[in-house]
């Protein structure tokens, strides 16, 4: 039933745990960032992979999105040539590997002056 789901939908977003971390003092900055990436966007076209010590209920904050946060080897979702047209992250570097064919919206940090201040930039060529 998740495959399905997935094959539906366009574009990925990869969150990252930064009020878990305490990159961000609280959960609703975190939400505000994402909301932000998303604004140009339909969510019902958008999966939102959460990273595995992230804590927070994206259905609360994004309904029409389809929310994973089970793991899932995204190695399997290759396998079964399941494709996104756009990969959306602020800078998780899981989006080169999950990303062949696709649009890689790498935000970096400086989408968020915090992040900035506390992370510096972030760009995406750090890492091609």
């Amino acid at each position: 039933n998740i495959i399905n789901n997935i094959k539906s939908r366009k574009i990925l977003l990869l969150t990252q745990p930064f009020s878990e971390d305490h990159i961000l003092d609280t959960e609703e900055e975190k939400i505000s960032i994402y909301k932000k990436c998303l604004e140009n966007y339909d969510l019902k076209e958008v999966i939102i992979k959460t990273h595995p010590r992230e804590k927070t209920d994206y259905t609360k904050y994004m309904k029409d999105a389809l929310v994973i946060s089970d793991p899932i080897p995204f190695q399997l979702l290759d396998f079964l040539n399941i494709r996104y047209e756009k990969v959306i992250t602020i800078y998780s570097t899981s989006a080169l590997n999950v990303s062949k064919n696709s649009d890689i919206i790498w935000f970096g940090t400086k989408v968020n002056d915090k992040l900035y201040k506390k992370l510096g930039d972030i760009p995406l060529e750090k890492y091609k």
